[in-house]
């Protein structure tokens, strides 16, 4: 969403120097979870750092041997969902943010 609106503030300035600041802004406001994170991460109070969780189901146990059929319809309704998500939002994007400006 941040970089959807970043894209919609930045495409609607005219002035190269009200781009720099804006982008400069919308920077700043982008880091604020990762500074966040960075000063919890190093917290004592966070006592479950060391906990080991154990892998028992891998991809390689096959876990959708004998599931019913309708769980393969779903899954392939979400792998093509994700794959016109991905590629809408990813690839074609910033080209379409491109192109509204002309």
């Amino acid at each position: 969403m941040v970089e959807v609106n970043v894209m919609i503030v930045m495409s609607t300035i005219n002035n190269a120097m009200d781009v720099a600041c804006k982008y400069i802004s919308l920077a700043a406001i982008v880091n604020i979870p990762r500074i966040y994170f960075a000063s919890i991460k190093d917290n004592r109070m966070l006592k479950c750092t060391a906990l080991k969780l154990p892998i028992k189901n891998t991809r390689a146990d096959n876990p959708l041997k004998g599931a019913p059929c309708y769980l393969y319809v779903m899954r392939y309704v979400y792998k093509l969902c994700r794959t016109m998500f991905c590629s809408f939002g990813f690839y074609f994007m910033p080209f379409i943010a491109i192109f509204i400006n002309f």
